[in-house]
């Protein structure tokens, strides 16, 4: 399929302009002693109930366990990109919201490197 003139180089902005809205995200946010204070120790679920619950994804990796599908069964082309599976051992609302923005970061990640990896005509895929 064609692709518009400069659609690519319009996505690779785009990242650019997502990531300096997750570090504000960051100042603003996780750093904030009003948030943190009603996050940090809220909602906890540890590891073990995560699994028996059937949690995945994100509130899986919230609870300590370091299991993403992308990874552990190389998921489509997962495995061709550089990116770290996101995860915190707290097992709390904070620790969710964390996984989250680290997640935000690590999709443009690999949205970045797929953009870079098109092979031949840029126009033509």
């Amino acid at each position: 399929a064609d692709l518009p003139h400069g659609w690519i180089d319009k996505c690779l902005d785009f990242c650019d302009y997502f990531l300096t809205g997750v570090v504000e995200y960051q100042k603003l946010i996780t750093r904030n002693p009003i948030f943190l204070e009603r996050v940090e120790g809220v909602g906890f679920i540890g590891g073990e109930e995560a699994i028996n619950w059937g949690l995945s994804g994100p509130m899986l990796r919230a609870s300590g366990i370091q299991w993403d599908l992308r990874k552990v069964d190389r998921y489509e082309c997962y495995d061709e990109f550089d990116w770290e599976v996101q995860w915190q051992k707290e097992g709390d609302s904070l620790a969710r919201y964390l996984v989250r923005i680290g997640e935000m970061t690590e999709s443009i990640k690999i949205i970045q490197q797929a953009l870079e990896g098109i092979p031949g005509d840029l126009m033509k895929i």
